[in-house]
C-alpha cells in the first residue's frame, strides 16, 4: 500500500466518529490521484476545475459509509501535489476538517520516519461527542418539542416576509455552469487594521468583516431599503469548554441576522456584536431549532424545488459566511520540512440557496479571503464582490483610525477570477 494511502487508514483509526458502523467502508478508501496540466497553483483553472469537479463527484455519490475522500493531485511533470480533503458537513465542520488533515500529515511523517515496518496502530485521540451528550437538557422532549415548535413558527413568518437581501450578482453566458473559487491573502497593512479596528471598538475580528457584509449587502441588494440578511456559521466549540475544542464533529449552527446599515461605524460594530453574543445566548434555541427543522425538511422525501423555495424565502439572502479564525493546526509543511506547503484555503459546500459562501481563515499568521460561487451568478468574481467588500473593510478601518494610512494596494492579487 502507498505511503499516503496507509498515512489516510493509520489517520482514521484515531477518530472514534469515523469509526462507528461503518469501518469497513471507510477503511477501505483509497487516495484518489490524478494530473493536471499547467502550473499546480490556485489561479490555474485546470486546478480549479479538478477540485470542484471532484467535490461534485462526491456530493453526487453520497455514500453515507464513506464521509471523507482525499484527493491526490500532481503536476503534469510529477514537481508539486496538492492534497485535497474533502469531508462531509453532515459530521464534521471546518476544524473538524483541519484535526483530521493534520492527523494525516502527522502519520505521513511518522511513516516517512520509520518506513513500511511501522503496522501500530494509532490510538484513538479525537473523540467526537453529539450535543446530546454534549448538552442532554437541550434535549429533554418537552425542550425539543418547543424549541421546534418556535423555529416552525419563526418558518412561517419568514415564508410571509418581504424582508430579504437577495444579492444581484451579473450573471454570465447560460451555458456555464459549476461552481469555481476565489483565494486571496489580505495585503499585511489591511490584516494590521482589522486587528486594530477589532481593538479599539472591542469586537472580535469576525465583527469587523461581518460588518462590512452588511455594508455591501446593503448597497447591492435588490431592495436597497431593506435591511440587510446574512446568514453565517456560529461555532459552539468555545460555548462548549476546552473539553471539546478537539471533537470532532459538527458542531456549527447556521444562523441568519438582519440589520441596517448604521452610517455610523462604531454603532454598526457593536451592534453586529451584540446581536452575535445574542445568538450564542437566548437566541441559540431559535437558530438550533430552526436547523434541525431544516434537516428534516430535506429528508422527507419532498420535492427538491420545493424545499429550494422554502429555504430561499427562510434564509433570506444568497451569501453565506464563516470564519473559521486562526487555523491552530500546523500546515506548514506535509509530513516534514522537505515538503513544504505553499499555500492552503479552506472553502465550504455551497448548497441551495447560496450563490456565495466565504471564509476568512488565518493561515500560519495571514489572513486570507476564499470563495466558493456559482459560476453561473458571476461575471467577474473580483469585480462583483471581492473589490466592493474589501472596499467595505477598508473603510470600516479607516473610520475606527482616521490617522492610518490608505491600507489598499493598486489591486488585489488573487486566484479564481
Amino acid at each position: 500500500m502507498p505511503t499516503l494511502d496507509r498515512a489516510l487508514v493509520r489517520a482514521l483509526s484515531r477518530f472514534e466518529l469515523l469509526n462507528e458502523n461503518q469501518a469497513e467502508a471507510t477503511f477501505s478508501l483509497p487516495v484518489d490521484e490524478s494530473r493536471i496540466s499547467g502550473e499546480l497553483s490556485f489561479d490555474n483553472p485546470a486546478l480549479r476545475a479538478a477540485l470542484m469537479s471532484y467535490v461534485a463527484n462526491v456530493a453526487a455519490r453520497g455514500s453515507p459509509g464513506q464521509p471523507l475522500r482525499l484527493q491526490l493531485l500532481s503536476s503534469s511533470d510529477s514537481a508539486h501535489s496538492c492534497i485535497h480533503l474533502t469531508i462531509s458537513h453532515e459530521i464534521a465542520d471546518v476544524k473538524s476538517g483541519n484535526l483530521f488533515m493534520a492527523a494525516v500529515i502527522d502519520e505521513y511523517r511518522k511513516l516517512l520516519a520509520a518506513g513500511a515496518a511501522t503496522d501500530d496502530v494509532p490510538a484513538r485521540r479525537h473523540p467526537g461527542p453529539a450535543l446530546a451528550a454534549i448538552r442532554p437538557e437541550w434535549y429533554r422532549p418537552p425542550t425539543v418539542v418547543g424549541r421546534r415548535a418556535r423555529a416552525y413558527v419563526d418558518i412561517a413568518r419568514r415564508m410571509l416576509t418581504r424582508d430579504r437581501s437577495m444579492v444581484r450578482f451579473a450573471p454570465t453566458a447560460k451555458d456555464v455552469k459549476g461552481n469555481d473559487f476565489f483565494h486571496a491573502v489580505l495585503p499585511t497593512a489591511l490584516q494590521e487594521g482589522i486587528q486594530r479596528t477589532a481593538r479599539q471598538v472591542g469586537v472580535t475580528i469576525n465583527t469587523v468583516f461581518s460588518a462590512a457584509l452588511v455594508r455591501y449587502i446593503a448597497a447591492h441588494q435588490a431592495r436597497p431599503e431593506k435591511r440587510a440578511t446574512y446568514s453565517f456559521a456560529l461555532s459552539l466549540r468555545k460555548l462548549f469548554g476546552p473539553d471539546h475544542e478537539d471533537g470532532f464533529r459538527s458542531y456549527m449552527v447556521p444562523c441568519t441576522l438582519r440589520l441596517s446599515d448604521r452610517s455610523d461605524t462604531h454603532a454598526l460594530l457593536q451592534e453586529v456584536d451584540r446581536r452575535t453574543r445574542a445568538l450564542r445566548g437566548s437566541g441559540l434555541a431559535l437558530e438550533l431549532g430552526r436547523m434541525e427543522n431544516a434537516v428534516r425538511l430535506y429528508r422527507d422525501g419532498l420535492p427538491t424545488a420545493v424545499v429550494r423555495w422554502v429555504m430561499k424565502r427562510t434564509q433570506g439572502t444568497n451569501i453565506f459566511y464563516s470564519n473559521p479564525g486562526v487555523i491552530e493546526e500546523d500546515f506548514s509543511s506535509f509530513g516534514t520540512s522537505a515538503l513544504p506547503i505553499r499555500g492552503s484555503l479552506a472553502i465550504g459546500c455551497l448548497v441551495h440557496p447560496y450563490d456565495l459562501m466565504f471564509y476568512t481563515s488565518t493561515f500560519g499568521g495571514r489572513t486570507q479571503l476564499d470563495i466558493v460561487y456559482r459560476r453561473e451568478a458571476f461575471d467577474d468574481i473580483t469585480a462583483r464582490f471581492v473589490t466592493p467588500f474589501l472596499g467595505a473593510v477598508e473603510r470600516i478601518v479607516a473610520d475606527c483610525d482616521l490617522t492610518a494610512p490608505s491600507l489598499r494596494p493598486a489591486a488585489i492579487a488573487g486566484h479564481g477570477q
